[in-house]
């Protein structure tokens, strides 16, 4: 195996802010004792932009070489590390995307476009050369420098730059390129993730979910929890949780009426759903998060 699994860090879904899914690292820097022994693996999308050094990133089927200026995409959920070569440091930056809740704020339509964004975010690790990522990276230093600013209606911009670079992805990645078993599970179960997202206000049955993927419920779940990492209700909590977040900040509306909203029957699981999440109770939390004087689109 090109990769050795030693441990799994991973990242729970609910710590991208609602309306905004992207969290931006720039200039991280690994360090070779950082990453000799361990494998991780997120819930989001990994765009990243080698700034400095040289290596491999290896995951349990494949490794991918990448030097400075190149630019990587690695998929969500699949177990992965990055190896220098020659320098004890390298420097890169990073983008780690939540790609439905992304084409969501877009309202972005169903049909071949969005499963094409959906397919090549599941291709496996992607390097795109840096002779062949001139466009990306100008768009990505128009990411770094927007973070930078904050300034204005920046996280729309943001968002716009962040569509715009999986496009120019889908426009580079070969049609040849053949998804991995665990790749094309997770394209499969996508009817199901859709749904999810769109339905999250109302009662879903597993049941219900795993017929639009044509597969039994038992196998299913089986899929859904190697695929997403998290059971398929749990990971329906975590999408209500975000949207509860989200009227909770822009809206005045009572506990009550955004616990109904989405989807709780009773209040009080709500709460003890929301408190497990986000830590809070969802009253304190909003407090919290006015006073804080955060700025959200």
């Amino acid at each position: 195996m090109p990769g050795k699994k030693t441990k799994y860090l991973d990242d729970p879904i609910y710590k991208i802010y609602p309306d905004f899914p992207v969290l931006i690292l720039d200039n991280y820097e690994w360090s070779e004792a950082e990453v000799k022994d361990s494998m991780h693996f997120h819930y989001y999308l990994e765009i990243g932009r080698c700034n400095r050094g040289a290596g491999q990133i290896v995951t349990e089927k494949t490794e991918n070489t990448y030097r400075t200026g190149d630019i990587t995409m690695i998929p969500p959920n699949l177990l992965h590390a990055t190896r220098n070569r020659g320098d004890a440091v390298t420097s890169w930056s990073y983008l780690f995307i939540d790609i439905e809740d992304l084409l969501n704020i877009f309202r972005f339509p169903t049909g071949r476009n969005r499963e094409r964004l959906m397919e090549v975010c599941h291709l496996g690790v992607q390097v795109i050369d840096r002779d062949n990522a001139e466009r990306i990276n100008c768009i990505l230093e128009e990411i770094n420098s927007l973070n930078t600013v904050r300034e204005g209606m920046y996280k729309m911009q943001i968002i716009t730059c962040l569509l715009q670079i999986l496009m120019e992805m889908a426009n580079m990645v070969h049609k040849e390129t053949v998804p991995d078993d665990r790749n094309g599970e997770e394209i499969q179960i996508l009817p199901a993730v859709d749904y999810i997202y769109t339905h999250y206000m109302e009662q879903i049955k597993v049941s219900t979910l795993a017929e639009m993927c044509h597969f039994s419920e038992s196998y299913f779940r089986k899929v859904f929890l190697k695929t997403k990492g998290l059971p398929p209700l749990e990971y329906l909590n975590c999408i209500r949780i975000r949207e509860a977040a989200r009227m909770l900040l822009q809206t005045n509306l009572p506990i009550r009426v955004i616990s109904e909203r989405c989807g709780y029957q009773a209040v009080s699981s709500f709460e003890r759903n929301f408190t497990k999440r986000m830590g809070k109770l969802p009253g304190k939390w909003r407090d919290e998060q006015r006073k804080s004087g955060i700025k959200y689109i």
